[in-house]
């Protein structure tokens, strides 16, 4: 009887350890997705203020 438990507990356990691993790629994706938009805005606005320095130099 106790060696059922045990197997119970540990299918359980195993059931359950998926979704966390599941959980944990899907939080890494969104930080991946978020710091992705966040470089290409970076880089948006940084060709921005190349562009009106340029400009800014060739008019003085």
């Amino acid at each position: 009887l106790a060696q059922i438990e045990k197997q119970k507990r540990i299918l359980e356990e195993g059931e359950s350890f998926p979704d966390k691993i599941t959980t944990e790629v899907q939080q890494r994706r969104k930080d991946l997705l978020k710091y992705s938009n966040d470089l290409a805005c970076t880089n948006e606005r940084l060709f921005d203020l190349e562009y009106k320095i340029k400009a800014y130099v060739e008019t003085t």
